[in-house]
C-alpha cells in the first residue's frame, strides 16, 4: 500500500470516528523543496477510533504536516500531532 491509499485510509479512520472533523490551516511556510502547514483539528468522537468506543466528547488537537515537493508534486509527507492530548480529551489517558 502506498501514497494516496495510505492517506485515504488514515482519513477514513478519523472521519469515521469524528464525522464532524474540521481541519483548518493556521500557517503555511515554504523553503526550498519543503512546505510546512500548522493546523488545528476539531471534532466530536461519535464513532469507534482504533478500538476506542465513541465517547461523544468534543476534542481539539494541533499538529503540523511537512511536505517535500519535487517538480510540483508532493513526494513525501510527515504528520506530527499530539495523540496523547487527544486521548486525554477522550478520557482514555489520565489528565497530566
Amino acid at each position: 500500500m502506498a501514497g494516496r491509499e495510505v492517506g485515504r485510509q488514515f482519513m477514513q479512520i478519523y472521519v469515521g470516528a469524528f464525522p464532524d472533523l474540521r481541519l483548518d490551516n493556521e500557517q503555511i511556510l515554504g523553503s526550498g523543496d519543503f512546505v510546512v502547514a500548522r493546523w488545528p483539528a476539531t471534532g466530536t468522537h461519535r464513532g469507534e477510533l482504533m478500538g476506542i468506543a465513541p465517547t461523544n466528547r468534543r476534542a481539539t488537537t494541533h499538529g503540523c504536516t511537512v511536505y517535500e515537493v519535487r517538480n510540483g508534486r508532493i513526494t513525501h509527507e510527515w504528520i506530527y500531532w499530539d495523540t496523547g492530548h487527544l486521548l486525554r480529551q477522550l478520557g482514555v489517558l489520565p489528565s497530566s
